[in-house]
């Protein structure tokens, strides 16, 4: 199933509605925030302590770190980003974000 714009909130509210217990909630959010990538800026950055708490063989934690991380996502997620169809002789410019863990880029219209 392909995920439009349509189904963007109610996935988002999937995810924000509680932190994860166990270790098959984090899985279950994980999957739900890889399909909110196309939207989320730095999506690997912001994803990797997730990625890191549903690690096989280790036992589920949940540390502070993690929750930081996680209501950091949820207020990004909340604030609305500017999409725009560019016009064709426009300038336009490519930004990159490279990290450790994940390399994001972003194109730009003035």
């Amino acid at each position: 199933m392909a995920l439009g714009l349509k189904n963007v909130g109610a996935m988002y509210q999937r995810m924000v509605n509680k932190c994860p217990k166990t270790q098959k909630e984090a899985q279950r959010m994980t999957r739900r925030m890889a399909a909110l990538t196309q939207f989320i800026s730095r999506a690997g950055d912001q994803s990797l302590p997730f990625f890191k708490a549903i690690k096989k063989g280790k036992e589920f934690e949940w540390p502070p770190e993690y929750e930081k991380s996680y209501e950091k996502l949820k207020v990004y997620i909340q604030s609305p980003q500017l999409l725009a169809q560019p016009v064709e002789g426009d300038v336009l410019q490519l930004y990159l974000a490279v990290s450790k863990s994940a390399l994001s880029s972003v194109l730009i219209q003035q």
